[in-house]
């Protein structure tokens, strides 16, 4: 909670600011990397993840906190959606192959201390961080 106004327009301006230029430079961009017969499918698609991605989110997570699952399984699921992307991705980009990972051993490492932090941290109360 801001203590005054000032606080709150400050922050309000320095939101607007900075969530302005993805919203506006994104046509242009899309412009530059599709070609004009693939251009409107890109278009739909970057549409569809801003105004859809909001309301979808609010639906998906709905579902998961109330099939008795703790909040912090949305974060799970974002997780594993972004890991899976990527590794589709790479998939793809060298030919239907599985791509070997000279960094694997790392990422192993880091996947495992990162969800046993999520982990940890979710069941500490919020007095613990807030002081």
């Amino acid at each position: 909670m801001a203590k005054d106004i000032q606080t709150i327009i400050i922050t309000r301006f320095f939101a607007g600011f900075s969530g302005s230029a993805p919203i506006t430079n994104t046509g242009g961009v899309l412009g530059d990397i599709w070609a004009p017969t693939q251009r409107r499918a890109a278009i739909v698609a970057c549409a569809f993840a801003v105004a859809g991605g909001r309301v979808l989110s609010l639906i998906v997570g709905g579902a998961v906190v109330q099939n008795y699952l703790r909040w912090c399984w949305t974060e799970y699921l974002i997780g594993n959606t972004n890991n899976q992307s990527y590794y589709h991705r790479t998939f793809v980009a060298n030919r239907n192959k599985p791509v070997p990972q000279a960094r694997l051993p790392l990422m192993m490492v880091g996947s495992i201390v990162i969800a046993g932090g999520l982990f940890l941290l979710a069941g500490l109360p919020a007095k613990t961080f807030l002081g």
